[in-house]
């Protein structure tokens, strides 16, 4: 798996790879929203997030006055804020704009980046399934032998 997020519950089921880089969070909402501005600006409002996402369990146990929305992947989070169905969204930003680019999506915002007590949410983490440590340990092997001068060229095409 690419891009997930090292929780202990994942951890029951998952092998991690390692972090192949880190990655704000941020907050996503129509360009005319001034009253938008952190998490405390979401108290009593509707965010979209991805189903089953690290977002999802975050926001209910730490910000019980945000009501959370869950859509099935990133685009319908987008395109729940564009349609006025909820106030905002949370994601990656990194995900968000390439949704954004490849989707087109215009008058939308960030609005501030989530400073979040877990520095974990920021990781991006490639994991396998618990019983596949062979293909863990190749990709571990794999990724120490990428330089760190493609590293950069990567993260200047993706991210």
């Amino acid at each position: 798996m690419l891009n997930i997020a090292k929780t202990k519950h994942r951890e029951k089921s998952l092998l991690y790879v390692g972090v192949y880089a880190r990655n704000l969070t941020s907050i996503l909402a129509k360009e005319e929203r001034e009253d938008i501005s952190d998490l405390h600006s979401l108290f009593g409002k509707k965010v979209s997030v991805v189903k089953g996402f690290i977002y999802e369990k975050y926001l209910e146990e730490n910000f019980p006055k945000i009501e959370v929305v869950s859509y099935p992947n990133t685009l319908e989070s987008i395109k729940a804020v564009v349609y006025g169905e909820v106030d905002a969204t949370l994601g990656k930003t990194a995900i968000l704009n390439n949704m954004l680019s490849e989707n087109v999506i215009k008058g939308l915002k960030y609005t501030s980046d989530v400073k979040a007590d877990d520095p974990e949410m920021e990781n991006l983490y490639i994991a396998v399934r618990n019983d596949y440590p062979l293909l863990q340990s190749i990709l571990k092997k794999a990724m120490k032998k990428v330089s760190l001068e493609d590293i950069d060229k990567l993260k200047l095409k993706w991210f």
